[in-house]
């Protein structure tokens, strides 16, 4: 328990940090400015580790290649991923479509479900939401259409197959693709397990909860749910009404932000951290979900400000 309490500690202040700063951007005038320099920096950071990776990091072996993969690695790309899809809609050259393409890749190809579903949700996010919001249902059913027909056609168990043999020969994870193959894609890895045992605490503790990292000491992990997480800590009707309060405030800062970079940005958080923790991760210690709410207060903030000096 006393260990527990000292990681909680020693997340506050990097979490409090990135709030803040997400405050400090979301008010700032150069944000459009500072977005795109992260943008840079996230394309650097794509190829640059992939580079590493090869030239001096080690292959996987096989039982790490089929059953584990590198979560880590996954899951601190992923934001970089994100934004680059973002900015590949916002500025379709062939460099930003190309970057884009090849992280979805590297994340199927580092092993974890999560983080690659969360990138092809942000891609799917920027093509549907494009410029003209009349043609958004359009574009839904379009790319539904093609996701359907490309699933059903013998491409893909071509391109699955040719993946497998890629993640091999680069000593990678083979796992998303041995799952596909096998049809375990919807195995949940024993996740199903530790939910049982914290329902159980919820249907017990259904009020109050049981308090911050109590999921921790009941089955020696995080819930990797962030709505179990919340029912569990601090029971049903406050963790759902945290749950919605976090939806309304990343909802009405993307709305009322007045910077294309910066709703890209929330777009980029919302899939690579909120939508994240509903698969892996815990929200104690996600310090972009922080981030992501630092932005959305200081974005509503700024809107309430910019309508009060309008109406003096």
């Amino acid at each position: 328990t006393t260990e527990i309490y000292t990681l909680s500690l020693h997340d506050a202040l990097p979490i409090l940090l990135l709030y803040l700063v997400g405050v400090s951007l979301a008010t700032n005038e150069k944000k459009e400015e500072i977005i795109d320099h992260l943008y840079i920096i996230s394309m650097i950071t794509l190829p640059a580790c992939f580079a590493y990776n090869m030239l001096l990091g080690s292959p996987m072996d096989e039982i790490a290649s089929k059953y584990q993969g590198n979560m880590d690695l996954a899951y601190h790309l992923l934001p970089h991923c994100c934004l680059i899809a973002y900015y590949a809609r916002k500025k379709p050259n062939v460099l930003n479509i190309a970057f884009t393409i090849f992280g979805a890749f590297y994340l199927m190809l580092l092993g974890t479900r999560g983080a690659a579903l969360m990138m092809l949700l942000c891609i799917g996010w920027s093509l549907v939401f494009g410029q003209n919001s009349k043609k958004v249902f359009a574009r839904i059913v379009v790319l539904c259409s093609a996701v359907a027909a490309f699933i059903m056609s013998p491409l893909y168990e071509t391109f699955i197959l040719w993946m497998y043999k890629m993640a091999q020969s680069l000593g990678l994870s083979i796992r998303i693709f041995d799952k596909l193959l096998s049809a375990g894609q919807g195995d949940s890895s024993g996740r199903d397990v530790l939910a049982e045992k914290l329902f159980a605490s919820v249907n017990e503790h259904f009020l109050f909860g049981t308090g911050l990292c109590s999921d921790r000491m009941m089955v020696g992990v995080y819930a990797h749910n962030i709505a179990l997480e919340l029912w569990v800590e601090f029971g049903v009707i406050i963790g759902t009404a945290i749950l919605v309060a976090l939806v309304i405030t990343f909802l009405r800062g993307y709305i009322v932000s007045d910077s294309s970079a910066e709703k890209g940005l929330i777009i980029t958080l919302i899939c690579s951290s909120f939508l994240k923790l509903f698969l892996s991760g815990s929200f104690m210690d996600d310090r972009w979900f922080f981030a992501l709410i630092g932005i959305c207060v200081g974005a509503i903030r700024l809107s309430k400000n910019k309508r009060l000096i309008e109406s003096v």
